[in-house]
């Protein structure tokens, strides 16, 4: 798995852990969202948002997975910089993210 290539533009990049590589094989097409303002500093917001029922806009990415990440933990994937901050923000470092996959025809 891997090109060997990375490009930290390329919001089309991921790579994921171990425990994942059999479920998102090379070149599976993955979405990836976050809510908006769900970085770990802000729970205390998007708790009190949810509380209230009320509709949070969510930032997602599509993305191939590209790459192995074998320090990512079970339920991390490992984004381009630029896909980390269309989902997550700008200057954010982890954030809780949303993943599944998209099948192919």
């Amino acid at each position: 798995c891997g090109t060997g290539l990375y490009n930290s533009y390329d919001t089309s990049i991921a790579a994921v852990g171990p425990s994942r590589y059999r479920e998102w094989e090379c070149g599976a097409r993955l979405v990836v969202c976050a809510r908006v303002g769900s970085a770990q500093h802000e729970h205390r917001l998007q708790s009190s948002a949810e509380e209230w029922g009320l509709v949070q806009e969510m930032r997602c990415v599509v993305v191939v997975r590209q790459d192995s990440c074998p320090a990512c933990h079970a339920n991390h994937i490992d984004l381009s910089e630029a896909g980390h901050a269309i989902v997550c923000g700008y200057g954010t470092g982890v954030c809780d993210v949303l993943i599944w996959r998209l099948e192919s025809k």
